[in-house]
């Protein structure tokens, strides 16, 4: 998702193309660092059908990114 919403236009229409640029959003980010990034568990996930007891599942993350473009 992060590339879709950042890439460019690509030049062409190509799937190469897009691949192409998709790839450039991701070269252009410094690595993220562990303390812009923050993990869980959702509200009532132990009470979904299937869940284990006491699951320590996680079932999100928020990261802060940057771009360098």
């Amino acid at each position: 998702m992060l590339a879709l919403v950042a890439v460019d236009p690509p030049a062409g229409a190509s799937a190469g193309d897009t691949q192409d640029k998709k790839a450039e959003v991701f070269r252009a980010m410094p690595p993220a660092l562990p303390r812009h990034c923050v993990r869980g568990q959702y509200q009532g996930y132990a009470d979904v059908p299937g869940a284990a007891p006491g699951p320590a599942t996680e079932t999100f993350v928020a990261l802060r990114l940057e771009i360098g473009n």
